[in-house]
């Protein structure tokens, strides 16, 4: 069974590799209706979950917030080998290096970032009946990349990726509201943030729930990491 529904994958792979301000691809029922339901389900049972150890300013995030760094789900591997194979003009030379999930029932947003890849593929998987604040719990999307003098993990670190923007923002941003079965396709260098969120949150069936697929080449993948491992 094929996992992603029929898109205009030319017009997606081209948005997202455009030099224009936001390469981002926004794509309404990524996958067919069965594929996500299966996707949500497998996602919420793994046994992968964790309670992050944030640092005091973010502590708020931790009484509602899962991460899951590397899900095990039977979905996971054919859905990248699909997107993979899907757009193979933009991955096709790339591996699907890493992916991760997050279960969220409120919080004021996630600290800006960019991720270590290529490109990544984030897709939103808890109906909307559980968004409480609809039009809202979906990705920012700020005018500013990731240079190649920032290694990892300078480029994760909020404070840091302010100031980043804040030397070199021309003050625009692309908003993207969360919507259930959509994804959020994008050039990873693109400094971003989610939105704040408030689901039901009554079980992890209601908080809002994201997986989202990291493609790149492991070469530069490795030279973007410092060397000594060390933080700023």
């Amino acid at each position: 069974m094929n996992l992603l529904a029929a898109h205009e994958w030319s017009a997606i792979m081209s948005q997202v590799t455009s030099e224009s301000t936001f390469a981002v691809a926004v794509i309404d029922g990524l996958l067919v209706p069965e594929a996500a339901r299966d996707l949500r389900l497998q996602l919420v049972d793994d046994d992968g979950w964790t309670v992050l150890d944030w640092e005091p300013e973010f502590q708020d995030l931790a009484d509602n917030y899962l991460h899951n760094a590397r899900p095990r789900c039977p979905s996971i591997a054919p859905l990248a080998a699909e997107l993979q194979s899907t757009m193979a003009p933009m991955l096709e030379e790339l591996e699907f290096v890493s992916h991760w999930a997050i279960s969220c029932s409120a919080n004021l947003g996630i600290r800006v970032h960019a991720d270590n890849a290529a490109y990544v593929v984030s897709v939103w998987l808890t109906p909307d009946e559980h968004n409480l604040e609809p039009g809202r719990g979906g990705l920012t999307f700020f005018d500013v990349r990731r240079g190649p003098e920032l290694c990892y993990p300078d480029f994760v670190l909020h404070d840091l990726c302010v100031a980043y923007i804040g030397e070199r923002t021309r003050g625009q941003c692309m908003q993207v509201p969360y919507r259930y079965n959509r994804a959020v396709i994008f050039d990873a260098r693109i400094m971003h943030g989610s939105q704040s969120i408030r689901f039901a949150g009554a079980d992890r069936l209601s908080h809002r729930l994201n997986l989202s697929l990291a493609f790149d080449d492991p070469f530069k993948l490795a030279r973007r990491i410092r060397s000594d491992g060390s933080t700023p």
